[in-house]
């Protein structure tokens, strides 16, 4: 069975971990981890390969069929090795999926704002 998921981009360290489904509330989540080795410090772009600890973020994403769908993401977090940057810890971005923050995908943004311009 195939494990790694095209809603990320291609080439991305992304493992499908589990799909479930609540018929109840109409709804599926992904559980995905990132499985990355390496992250680059946002603030000084030094390369850190020092695994500090995983952070879970949850986001909506577009519907399939009658559910409602949410990615739950296993991010890391990364030490900085460099002795000057300001930032001792910081979390790998999802940055072509959502913007820091949001509770929701870029593609489910956009379709939203399509939606209330027709309307």
């Amino acid at each position: 069975m195939e494990t790694s998921i095209a809603f990320f981009p291609k080439g991305s360290d992304f493992h499908l971990e589990a799909v479930e489904r609540d018929d109840i509330h109409g709804a599926l989540t992904l559980v995905v981890t990132s499985t990355t080795t390496v992250a680059s410090c946002p603030e000084c772009g030094q390369l850190s390969k020092r695994y500090h600890s995983r952070y879970w973020r949850t986001v909506a994403d577009l519907p399939w069929a009658e559910y409602s769908v949410k990615v739950r993401v296993g991010l890391r977090k990364w030490h900085c090795r460099t002795a000057g940057c300001r930032r001792r810890v910081f979390c790998e971005r999802l940055a072509t999926i959502t913007r820091p923050h949001w509770r929701r995908t870029a593609r489910l943004a956009a379709r939203q704002h399509h939606l209330a311009v027709a309307l």
